[in-house]
This record gives structure tokens, sequence and C-alpha cells, in this order.
């Protein structure tokens, strides 16, 4: 069963083009490495919460977060599976994390993805793991040259692609 009537008819989007309110969606990511992917967004109450971790909740349609060099990497993955925005206009950042190998820490990134909002510690690890490797803010660029399959580029920084960091971006989405 779909999440909603929103869910029924799909639309790729991509840059500053705002959803409804209460829509559903996914993320697809295309990487230009093989690696693993994390995400982190308001969850709750907008509380910071852990989607996909190294354990993907089962309800994201995934076994693994690992993603391969080039594919198409759907967050949550399958028909049935969805993210939701919640009902109130606003607008909602997610944090990317794509790193070539697993991470070693924060422990909730390693740990099994409940959906339930990061406690205080949790967030002050993801702080300082933030402060630490989002150093340089990596150029987006939105590519709609095809109008049905609209994407945005992340170009990271050449010092930080070389440096084999995690890299960290954020995606907003406008609701209304």
């Amino acid at each position: 069963m779909l999440p909603n009537p929103l869910a029924i008819e799909t639309e790729r989007v991509a840059g500053a083009k705002p959803l409804a309110s209460g829509q559903a969606f996914k993320f697809h990511f295309q990487f230009g490495s093989s690696g693993y992917v994390y995400v982190i967004g308001p969850g709750d109450r907008n509380q910071p919460t852990a989607f996909l971790t190294e354990k993907p909740a089962a309800i994201s349609g995934l076994e693994s977060n690992q993603v391969s060099k080039g594919s198409d990497f759907s967050f949550p993955n399958g028909l049935e599976h969805w993210l939701e925005l919640d009902k109130n206009p606003g607008t909602d950042e997610y944090t990317i994390i794509f790193s070539r190998e697993k991470l070693a820490g924060p422990d909730f990134l390693r740990s099994q993805a409940t959906g339930k909002p990061l406690g205080d510690t949790e967030q002050a690890e993801l702080r300082d793991f933030l402060t630490k490797y989002k150093k340089s803010e990596p150029v987006t660029e939105v590519d709609d040259k095809d109008a049905a399959r609209p994407f945005v580029k992340v170009k990271v920084p050449q010092a930080a692609n070389e440096a084999g960091a995690p890299v960290v971006f954020n995606v907003r989405i406008e609701h209304k």
C-alpha cells in the first residue's frame, strides 16, 4: 500500500521546486565511487533522526547502506517504501554523508536505524562529526536539460576528495 495518494503519480524533481506538505518522496543518489551512504533528517517534531545507517530499518526496503559506483541508489527503496514530509509547510534539511569506507563513528551511524530522534549524546556526536568533516561545502549544480530526469550534481572540492574523508552535504526540501 502506498503511503498517501501523492505517491501514486511520481515525478522526478531537482533543485528549488517545492513539494506539497505531506507528500511522499525518495532520494536517488548516483556516486562516482563505491562506498556507504548515511541519511540524517528531521523526524518526529523535527528532531534530528538517523534515517539510513549501516543497519537500515526494514521499512527502508534496504538491507545495506552500501552503494556501487555509478548505480542509482534509491532511499527508501521499493514501490511501497517512502519518506513523507510533515503537513506543516516549511523547509526540511537532510544531511547526507558519503564515505568510501564504513564509518568508525559516531556509533549511532553503525547501529540499527530506528526512526527515533537522536538523543542529546548522539546529537553532540553528530555536531562533532560535522565540525570535523564538513570543512568545505561541496558545490551543487542543477541539471534540468532533460525535464523528465532532472538531477543535482554535487561537486566535491578536490582536496577533500583526495583525502578520503567522508563527504557531507545537505539537501533542502521546501514544501508548501
